[in-house]
């Protein structure tokens, strides 16, 4: 099953922060505004989703980014 992809304001972050088993960045590079910067962390101490759970998480993702994006430019 996909995960759903939820937007939430910036004062939820902390909370999804809190139950978090890893986490993804996305940003543009500061060093090189040019580029994008992705980086992933899996935090100590937390229960760990294993690394192809992730991955299939990340690509569902993907999928429902880019068919928001296919919508927005419609």
């Amino acid at each position: 099953m996909a995960p759903e992809i939820h937007t939430v304001g910036e004062s939820k972050v902390n909370d999804l922060l809190s139950w978090a088993s890893a986490v993804v960045t996305l940003a543009i590079n500061p060093d090189n505004p040019d580029r994008a910067h992705a980086a992933h962390v899996q935090l100590e101490h937390r229960p760990a989703l294993a690394l192809n759970i992730q991955a299939q998480m990340l690509r569902d993702t993907a999928d429902q980014l880019d068919a928001a994006h296919a919508e927005e430019r419609s």
